[in-house]
């Protein structure tokens, strides 16, 4: 049997696609601001708090806001440039196994339809 934690979180979020060559979408070479939704899954050895979510979930933020790769721009909106959502995905995943974790996957979401993805194989 194998046992997982979860944890989301959201953040405003402001980005761009500059080099955007397919002509049907030519606007999102402009910055524009989506809410991203972040879901962590991580693997726990025992069903009894073996990862606490409450730190789980601080780490999450500082490993997003204090990544050294997103800017405050103004009202809480994180400006993150030309990231994609599995750029800021791995980023994290990243971020959270050399903090110790087993991370199993990473998401993140613009507005909750359109995602990137990474996880463990």
């Amino acid at each position: 049997m194998t046992k997982t934690v979860i944890v989301r979180e959201q953040f405003y979020i402001k980005h761009s696609w500059s080099d955007c060559h397919i002509e049907s979408v030519q606007f999102l070479k402009n910055a524009h601001v989506h809410k991203m939704f972040i879901t962590v899954e991580v693997a726990v050895e025992h069903g009894n708090r073996a990862v606490e979510f409450f730190v789980l979930r601080s780490n999450i933020i500082d490993a997003f806001t204090l990544s050294g790769s997103v800017d405050i721009v103004q009202h809480h909106i994180y400006q993150i440039g030309g990231k994609s959502m599995e750029m800021i995905a791995q980023m994290l995943f990243n971020d959270l196994q050399s903090l110790g974790y087993k991370v199993v996957s990473v998401e993140c979401s613009e507005d909750g339809f359109f995602s990137g993805k990474v996880y463990q194989q």
